[in-house]
């Protein structure tokens, strides 16, 4: 009984100990620069390539991390395609928030009257402004 008690003990340690480990990693922020930037989700992708393109940026530390939480927490469906505004001190948690609720980041573009179209058209290609279609 007592074998069972201390062994019972040490397995709940290990797995708080993982969980703890996890949720820091989870927490811990990527290495951006100050300032922040830009990041783009395509429409259609899937949440194990956004997760590696995070990585790959120094967004995350984990994209495998990032895959996990997302699929544990029933989001990765829910993901909104868009461009979003990363922060330094953001963690793998906050980012899955940022992408899902869709808070994207906003553009400012000013047009001076009298432009046409085509020149309208230029101006925000000129601005890197992307859009979703909505239909």
């Amino acid at each position: 009984m007592k074998r069972f008690l201390v062994s019972s003990l040490i397995v709940l340690a290990l797995i708080a100990a993982l969980g703890a480990g996890l949720l820091a990693l989870l927490s811990a922020p990527g290495s951006l620069a100050e300032g922040g930037q830009l990041f783009e989700v395509r429409k259609g992708e899937s949440t194990t390539a956004l997760a590696k393109r995070l990585q790959d940026e120094g967004i995350l530390r984990s994209a495998e991390a990032f895959s996990l939480l997302a699929r544990i927490e029933g989001k990765a469906a829910r993901i909104r395609s868009g461009t979003y505004r990363i922060e330094p001190k953001m963690g793998a948690l906050a980012v899955l928030d940022l992408v899902v609720e869709g808070r994207q980041a906003l553009q400012k573009v000013t047009i001076p009257e009298g432009l046409s179209l085509r020149e309208t058209a230029l101006l925000f290609e000129k601005a890197a402004v992307t859009w979703n279609r909505i239909s």
